[in-house]
């Protein structure tokens, strides 16, 4: 999400449709979201141990589907278990092992929801068994990837994972307001409610 690629991209698609100006205004909303996700992020250290899974892959993926080393936890320094474990970006893992990792925290992402409830009426004893699921603390976020990176949803779930990670630290941002401002700048409009519905 925050790299020199993403910028360069804007930049071009502005020069191809001569909208130079709403580009570098993208540009420039991207780069003081890094700034302030930066400046708000607590220490790797005190964040839960979290898993992100549901990751779609070629398609749409369950819980044992993860990534790793991505600005989605790393802009908000939240511990990725994965990280440590392997290099690899994506990453399929067994059940054995997942309960071995047990994470403090687990985050699923939408777009494995079909796959998800399935499973979970299937093998409801292997959610029972997460200390995640037992304590409450699983938590669900906006697709972002499909085949492409939707920046502003991306954005979004950072300001939310931050806000799990480390509460003290995001407790000002109100995350509706905050995915209106997103949205507008995006898309030229509000759509978080529409998105929620979909």
């Amino acid at each position: 999400v925050f790299g020199e690629d993403t910028y360069e991209t804007f930049e071009i698609i502005g020069k191809v449709l001569k909208l130079e100006d709403r580009a570098e205004a993208v540009n420039n909303f991207i780069r003081e979201a890094e700034a302030d996700l930066a400046a708000r992020a607590g220490s790797v250290e005190e964040s839960p141990e979290t898993y992100l899974g549901g990751c779609s892959f070629r398609g749409e993926q369950g819980i044992l589907s993860t990534k790793t080393h991505l600005d989605l936890l790393n802009s908000v320094n939240a511990l990725n278990v994965m990280d440590a474990l392997t290099d690899e970006r994506s990453v399929m893992i067994d059940k054995e092992k997942l309960l071995d990792l047990d994470p403090e925290m687990i985050i699923l992402d939408l777009s494995g929801k079909t796959l998800l409830d399935e499973d979970m009426k299937t093998d409801p004893e292997f959610y029972r068994s997460l200390s995640a699921f037992k304590n409450n603390n699983a938590y669900y976020i906006m697709p972002y990837f499909t085949y492409g990176m939707n920046y502003d949803t991306a954005i979004l779930n950072m300001y939310y994972i931050g806000s799990l990670a480390h509460p003290e630290n995001f407790a000002d941002i109100d995350l509706k307001a905050k995915a209106a401002e997103i949205y507008t700048m995006f898309v030229g409009k509000d759509v978080f409610a529409d998105l929620l519905e979909t």
